[in-house]
């Protein structure tokens, strides 16, 4: 089960959050990375993942090509959310989540719309 993820808020918290971190990920998406990528170049990503997709064997898949034992943060709507959520969880660590849009409670909750088999898997 993940941990339950504190909620912060306020001008300056992408650049502040990162400052401290010897190399992160970044899960995103397209849109999302365009807009914000200046907020990362002081301390650029050691990887930047382009997500698309909520199927649980693609991101197990996924999963596997990530480097170990760094920060994972997730930046964008629901699906960039929720994958960075699920890595983490995979890794036994807590992710970083920045919202670019906040049409669901994916940012603000420990739950995980994965799919399987093209159906629903979430779980907590």
């Amino acid at each position: 089960m993940i941990k339950h993820i504190d909620t912060i808020y306020g001008k300056g918290l992408i650049k502040k959050e990162i400052a401290g971190l010897d190399s992160y990920i970044v899960i995103t998406m397209d849109v999302a990375w365009k807009l914000c990528e200046k907020f990362f170049q002081g301390t650029p990503p050691k990887q930047v993942v382009m997500i698309d997709t909520l199927d649980k064997e693609k991101l197990d898949e996924m999963s596997e090509q990530l480097p170990k034992g760094m920060k994972i943060i997730g930046l964008g709507g629901g699906t960039a959310i929720d994958a960075a959520k699920y890595f983490s969880y995979l890794q036994n660590t807590e992710p970083l989540l920045i919202p670019s849009i906040t049409s669901t409670n994916a940012p603000f909750s420990d739950f995980m719309s994965i799919r399987k088999n093209g159906g629903p898997f979430g779980f907590k």
